[in-house]
Parts: structure tokens; sequence; C-alpha cells
């Protein structure tokens, strides 16, 4: 209930004449159900289609899979309701792909933003990543190497072409393996330099405790490989096996970089 009517807003606010908001109540006990009833009559009088789910909780895996089944555009994003879109976001990108076809998906620039003054730049997510602008990244999104998901607008007809039954792994998290590694596989990416999107910083988020901090991080891996593995076993590729065991090593070295810097062995 804190963030979600600031997301709504800048829904509201976007550019783009044609929107279809699929929003999914994953099981709140505040008062987010209620604000997002408020809602309706404001997409109405917008022109945009709102299209209102509740569920109990399942996690963002599962709301995406809820979801996913109503969407009936053309291209198709997807933010968490504590994050929020610059007005201009979706005719932007729209746009790049409407004049660049080669390309199935673009990646934009963002802000990370202070909870408390969201007027507050702390950094910007992809300042630093050298291989931002490659057009394949299925290897470096499995490694985690030189660039950041950000936020995304994909075609749906490339997402409906890897994902027909529209279903990824329900998870709580990591969901842009999910959703777009099928996509990185066969398809080229492009990133848009200028940050359209705002991420709420908590710095609170994280425990100060060493031992919390390494259990949470534990879980965080084998949840992480977890995705990835599931991930790539729902795809239909030949070399399926390569990746897995490229999967399998990457979080053996994290296993074993966790319990050096912790000092837990």
């Amino acid at each position: 209930e804190s963030y979600v009517a600031r997301f709504l807003d800048s829904v509201l606010e976007q550019t783009h004449p044609a929107i279809e908001l699929v929003i999914v109540n994953d099981g709140s006990k505040d008062k987010t159900e209620e604000i997002l009833t408020e809602y309706e009559k404001k997409f109405a009088e917008r022109g945009y289609d709102y299209i209102h789910l509740s569920q109990d909780n399942t996690g963002m895996g599962g709301a995406l899979n809820n979801g996913l089944k109503y969407v009936t555009g053309d291209y198709l994003t997807w933010f968490g309701s504590d994050d929020f879109a610059a007005p201009t976001y979706a005719e932007e990108l729209v746009n790049f792909l409407e004049e660049n076809k080669d390309f199935a998906v673009v990646r934009c620039e963002g802000y990370n933003v202070d909870k408390d003054d969201v007027s507050i730049i702390k950094s910007k997510f992809a300042a630093n990543n050298n291989d931002k602008h490659n057009p394949h990244l299925f290897m470096n999104a499995i490694e985690e190497k030189g660039f950041h998901f950000g936020y995304s607008v994909v075609r749906m007809s490339v997402f409906d072409e890897v994902n027909p039954k529209r279903e990824i792994y329900p998870s709580r998290q990591g969901q842009n393996w999910q959703l777009l590694l099928p996509v990185f596989y066969a398809h080229k990416s492009a990133f848009y330099e200028k940050p359209l999107y705002y991420v709420i910083d908590d710095a609170n988020s994280v425990s100060k405790q060493p031992h919390k901090q390494y259990e949470s991080l534990k879980k965080q891996n084998e949840e992480y490989e977890r995705i990835l593995v599931n991930t790539l076993n729902s795809m239909d590729i030949p070399d399926r096996d390569k990746y897995l065991k490229i999967v399998e090593i990457k979080y053996i070295r994290r296993r074993l970089l966790a319990a050096m810097d912790f000092k837990v062995y």
C-alpha cells in the first residue's frame, strides 16, 4: 500500500496512447486491494485497459503466470509495484522496437533512488556495464557478467514463440531470467541509454549480522541456481547440457566464495 499508488500514477502519466495494465494483487493483506479498486475508474477515464486480478500469495513467478494469460498487446513489460516508470517509458521503447525490427527486446537504463525522497538519485544501474550493448546476451545473463537486466520491453510475438504456454518457473524472485533467457537464446537485444525507470533503494533490507547474511546469501544462491536450471530445462535447445554444467560450476564457485568471505568452513 505504500508504493502501489505511485506506480499506478506513473502508468496513468504515460505518453503512449494505448496501454493495457494487468495488475495482480498477490495476496496483500493491507489496503492494496482497496487502492487497486479505486484506480479502475481513473484508468477508464484515461482510456487505458485495466485488468485487476487478485490471488492468494504465490510470489512474483506465480503472479506473472496468472497475469501473462491476460496480455493482448503487441509488447510486454513488467514492473514490481514498488518501482515506477518515467512518463515516456512505453512510448520511447515501443517506438525503438517499431523502428528496429531486428531486435526482439530493448532494455533501458534506470535510476536507483532514495526510499524516502525519490528525487534523490543514488546511481544509474548500467553505468559500469561493459557489455550492455552486446545484442547476444544469453551467456551474459547466465553468468551475470557485463550487463544489467534493467526493465525491458519485449515483442509478444517473440515471447509467445519461445514460451507458448506463457508460464515460468514460479519462483519468488529472479523473474527476468525466466522471462528473458528464452528470448535471449535465439534473438537480439538492444540497450537504450536514456534512464526511463526508477527503483527504490532500501538500505535497511540487508541484515547487518554476518551469520544471517551468510544464510540469506546461501538461500538466495540456491534459489537462483534452481531458477536457472528450471528455466534451461523448460527450453527446447540442443546444447542445454552445456549450459547446465556452466550453471553448476558457477554456483559451486559462489558457495566456496561465500564460505571464504564469511569464514564458514
